[in-house]
């Protein structure tokens, strides 16, 4: 056996030549040998490792091996099979297992082969010649999803095959005639030994009237155009049907009814009810009934009239109905009380005529059950109804094993339990119990003592909430009652009550020990989730609840004023929580003064709006929090409260392991943290604050006059957006250091950022007016260069920045992995960079500026005197767009080098005359005018890898190219620009200059002065001219000419 951790090469001959059994299993060879000489060999499995890959199997390979009686090759890519296949004689097992195959008809060679198996792989048409293999006895096409012809009268021909699987594969079925082009299921009834079957029938209608299943021991047949193939449950006899009528169940599938395991029904025409209808003996085998999208059935099981002495669906586990638009009661009539006694799921959706699901003597035999699901029933008004006479009124239902209940949009229930004294009478609820859950729906007399999930959704009817009114006057469940059903809790889910005031008690909260995930949504009336009025007088609120919490989400609260009322309450687990749109939230625990950790009795009387505080109490301020969002709460002023820890007093600080607070549309809330955080918050990861009304993110505290240093250490992502209020990150003298920060994007900057990694630094803000402040810096002064590895630099909608730099960093700032800038909405931006920096940007590649008021891209030099030289030695794309003030890339003398410029475009840039220069006699004249003069400067000395330029909307502009000083007619003068594509547009006072639209050009290209001789213009690689929209035009070249 070779395998991954074996030898790649292949062993010797004589190593090999008496094996009996070889594999070769996911190694990484690329062929095989010509021939294998082992004649002692009966099981060879291949198994390539990539069937992408081109694996040659030689013509001669098997010649040697004629005693082979297992062959396995899988996951390979083969065009054809090898011919020296037909010396295996004695082949009795060949599996091409998730193969890419196209012309495998050798096959139909192999006359002893009794087990083919194709399964998973890859082709269209299976060869005719299979039809010869009459010894077969299992035939896998399973999940080959492009198999699309099977031909007549292939199947029929294997009249030993016992093992059928065409499962997710072929369902191209024909009726049975005289010029069919595929096989037909007509085929199926010459396979007399036929033991096993998987098919898929899109189509009801081909179904033969006479083909009998009657030997068949595993199947799974599928009929209709709903089902998907997939199943999780794995029965051995599966039936999914969609039959137009009851007549076709008539055919041999009623049969397979009597021992079927899995049974889904669609639609199912003229069948009232499925006991007796479909099989008169309760369906003793059956462990799954799914029935769905049928609107005749009115009962499951319907005994009226009949006297049943077995039990019915004993074996049954998984129980689903859908869209039962006229089913009124599962089961009508007495049930044998074990019936349903291996039930585990049940799933209730869209019945529109059900009342309730089950009735008490059901619901007490449900030993097993561990899932109920019940979704979208309008008119149900209890989960179980108790018979006259069948429960006493403080018996209990038990319901061991449920694990899952979710209750989902059931708009008329009332409760868990329905019984005579308790339904509607005259338009009054006659209440018969509490409840401690404080929702009508679990009621004392129905208990789940291992219950770990709790889903309720839109369940608000008028009498649940007159209910809960009730209950709050009632008497109470016991601790034992209270515990034994909730104690096992871990996730819990209520949405969509409009009615519902409260959600628990602390009775209850305390067993809920379990609980780990708390999800509330959508309850317009809940002004808070825990309730006190079940407390003794004097006492004592449990400092923990809810110790292994983990995850606690609070969303579209509209009145929700605090999680509860009282002190020191811990939640000791709770790493996420997320609060949104609860506007009314000033406090999550409120602590009044007078309170401790004790509520007294007058404190419960008190209306919490006249409860005096010492201060507004923060939001949350657990240990074990790793994630906090807020959103929406516009009465929240406060999330944190650090008083009473000094990080430089003490060396024991307790710390929170909070990665990622994400704040959010909190107008109230004036700062984030009321004093320095060091210490607290060491593993902050992600810092969000968006559109908040914070004036400071750190609070100064009283009487601090050392400058204060704020540690940030893995904090890799701060955005800090629409914060119109913000005025500092900290307001007294402080340092701020973020050496991991990596993103940055936000309405403020802190003024100096050292050893930082950050790589994209991009700013949305509106009151910013430079970015990195050196205030107090000298250059003069020698210093260590820091050097920072930003790699994109994007400053967007910053309406007041005025300088990206307040002094020239040269000396102290070096960005020498910038490589894309880009500059957008800055209409108070004088000048992008300074000279020095322009010269250290060696990595630039891509610079745009887009809607600035600059007026040169690179600002001059203080006392500059000689030309200045510019070089850009990997820009390629240059994009400067709306740009209304910009006169020149650099006001001074200099001299500017692109070596690789290819990509320049100009869009509306209205002080412009001259856009590129090549010619060092500028220089010359800008020098002679001591850089005050009234020349005209080019925007830009470009160099000759220029092969793009496109220049729209530049109403000054009077020539593109300024060619003065330069000698066509010296081969050696003339610079060559290799242009490939020119695109000009509304360019009104140019007047020379294929791409040219709506400009005021007289000519394409001027005259010389002097010039006399016939000019000779030469485009040699212009493939299409385009002159459009040119008024003015005269003339392509004024004087006597040709052009080629």
């Amino acid at each position: 056996m070779m395998r991954d951790e074996g030898p790649v090469e292949w062993p010797e001959e004589d190593d090999i030549k008496m094996c009996k059994s070889i594999s070769v299993l996911q190694r990484d060879i690329h062929e095989l040998p010509d021939r294998l000489e082992c004649p002692e060999l009966r099981y060879l499995v291949v198994y390539a490792r990539d069937r992408n890959c081109s694996f040659k199997i030689s013509d001669t390979f098997f010649e040697g091996m004629r005693k082979l009686k297992v062959l396995d090759l899988t996951y390979m890519r083969l065009s054809s099979l090898p011919s020296s296949l037909n010396c295996l004689t004695n082949l009795q097992t060949l599996c091409l297992d998730q193969c890419v195959l196209e012309d495998i008809s050798l096959v139909g060679e192999l006359k002893n082969l009794e087990i083919l198996s194709l399964a998973v792989s890859e082709f269209k048409r299976l060869p005719s010649e299979i039809g010869l293999l009459t010894r077969l006895r299992m035939l896998d096409l399973s999940n080959c999803t492009k198999l699309e012809v099977i031909p007549p009268n292939v199947i029929s021909r294997l009249i030993r095959l016992e093992e059928l699987y065409v499962g997710n594969s072929f369902t191209q079925w024909e009726v049975e005639g005289l010029n069919n082009e595929r096989a037909s299921l007509a085929e199926l009834k010459h396979l007399s030994q036929l033991t096993t079957l998987e098919v898929h029938i899109p189509d009801a209608n081909i179904l033969p009237k006479d083909l009998i299943f009657e030997k068949l021991k595993r199947y799974k047949i599928f009929i209709g155009d709903v089902w998907d193939w997939s199943d999780k449950h794995g029965n051995s006899r599966a039936l999914k049907l969609k039959l137009n009528t009851s007549f076709q169940l008539e055919s041999g599938i009623k049969l397979l009814l009597n021992g079927i395991e899995d049974l889904c029904l669609d639609e199912l025409k003229g069948v009232k009810s499925i006991i007796y209808e479909l099989d008169t003996e309760g369906f003793q085998q059956l462990k799954r009934l799914h029935v769905q999208n049928n609107v005749e059935i009115k009962y499951i099981i319907d005994l009226r009239g009949l006297v049943i002495d077995y039990i019915v669906f004993p074996a049954l586990e998984i129980f689903s109905l859908k869209n039962m638009n006229n089913l009124e009661e599962i089961c009508h009539g007495q049930l044998p009380f074990t019936s349903f006694r291996n039930l585990r799921i049940v799933k209730v959706e869209h019945c529109e005529k059900l009342k309730f699901a089950f009735s008490s003597s059901i619901a007490k035999g449900l030993s097993q059950l561990q899932e109920l699901e019940i979704r979208e029933c309008n008119i149900m008004d209890a989960i179980v109804i108790k018979e006259e006479g069948e429960v006493e009124d403080r018996d209990m239902i038990l319901l061991p094993q449920l694990r899952l209940l979710a209750l989902h949009r059931l708009p008329k229930l009332m409760s868990f339990l329905s019984t005579q004294k308790s339904v509607i009478n005259d338009g009054e609820i006659i209440p018969e119990c509490d409840l401690d859950f404080h929702m009508p729906i679990l009621l004392d007399q129905v208990v789940f003592p291992n219950l770990e999930i709790l889903e309720l959704s839109y369940i608000d009817s008028e009498e649940l909430l007159q209910n809960q009114h009730r209950a709050r006057s009632s008497f109470k469940l016991t601790n034992i009652q209270t515990k034994s059903r909730f104690q096992n809790l871990w996730y819990l889910k209520v949405e969509g009550f409009g009615s519902l005031q409260y959600l628990l008690s602390f009775s209850t909260a305390r067993v809920m020990v379990q609980l780990k995930y708390l999800f509330i949504k959508d309850c317009k009336v809940m002004e808070e989730i825990l309730l006190t009025e079940d407390l003794g007088e004097e006492e004592i609120i449990p400092i923990v609840l809810f110790p292994r919490l983990n995850i606690l989400e609070l969303k579209d609260l509209p009145v929700l004023k605090r999680f509860c009322i009282g002190s020191n309450i811990k939640f000791p687990s709770l790493e996420i929580m997320r609060i949104e749109q609860c506007p009314k939230l000033k406090s999550f625990i409120f602590k009044p003064v007078s309170s401790g950790i004790i509520v007294s009795k007058e404190l419960k009387e008190m209306n919490s709006e006249e409860i005096s505080l010492t201060a507004m109490q923060p939001l949350f301020n657990e240990e074990s929090l790793e994630k906090l969002l807020v959103h929406d709460c516009g009465s929240l002023q406060e999330i944190f409260e650090l008083q009473g820890q000094d990080v430089r007093e003490t060396q024991v600080v307790t710390t929170i392991p909070l990665k990622e607070l994400i704040l959010r549309h909190l107008p109230k809330m004036k700062q984030v943290w009321n004093k320095d955080p060091q210490g607290f918050f060491m593993q902050l990861k992600e810092l969000r604050i968006i559109d908040c009304g914070v004036e400071v993110i750190v609070a100064h505290e009283d009487g601090t006059e050392a400058a204060a240093r704020l540690v940030f250490p893995k904090v890799t992502l701060l955005i800090l957006c629409k914060l119109p209020k913000l005025k500092w990150f900290y307001q007294g003298a402080h340092t701020s250091e973020w050496p991991l920060l990596k993103h940055l994007d936000g309405d403020w900057m802190l003024r100096v950022w050292r050893n930082s990694s950050y790589m994209i630094f991009n700013l949305i803000c509106g009151s910013l007016q430079e970015i990195f402040e050196l205030q107090g810096q000298d250059v003069r002064e020698p210093q260590a260069v820091t050097t920072i590895p930003l790699k994109e630099l994007d400053l967007r909608c910053l309406p007041k920045l005025k300088q990206v730099w307040n002094k020239d960093p040269q000396g102290f700032f070096s960005f020498q992995n910038l490589q894309e800038i880009l500059v957008g909405e800055c209409e108070s931006l004088k000048s992008l960079f300074p000279a020095s920096m322009a010269r250290c940007l060696m990595q630039l590649k891509e610079l745009r500026i887009v809607a600035c008021g600059v007026e040169e891209i690179v600002a001059q030099e203080d006392g500059a005197k000689a030309a200045a030289r510019l070089v850009f030695p990997k820009v390629t794309l240059l994009f400067l767009c709306k740009l209304p003030k910009l006169k020149w890339f650099y006001q001074g003398a200099h001299t500017s080098e692109w070596p690789l410029l290819k990509h320049l475009d100009v869009i509306g840039c209205d002080q412009i005359e001259i856009l590129i220069s090549k010619s060092l006699s500028f220089q010359e004249r800008v020098e002679e005018s001591q850089l005050k003069t009234s020349i005209q400067q080019p925007l830009f000395l470009v160099e000759e890898s220029l092969e793009k330029l496109l220049v729209h909307d530049c109403g000054s502009l009077q020539e593109i190219f300024e060619l003065q000083g330069q000698d066509v007619g010296d081969p050696q003068a003339v610079t060559t620009i290799p242009l490939k594509e020119l695109d000009l547009r509304r360019l009104p006072k140019i007047k020379q200059d294929l791409h040219i639209v709506i400009c005021g050009v007289e000519e394409i290209v001027a005259q010389e002065d002097g010039a006399e001789a016939v000019a000779r213009l030469v485009f040699p690689k212009v493939t299409l001219p385009f002159l459009c929209k040119l008024p003015k035009l005269k003339w392509f070249y004024q004087r006597a000419h040709t052009s080629e």
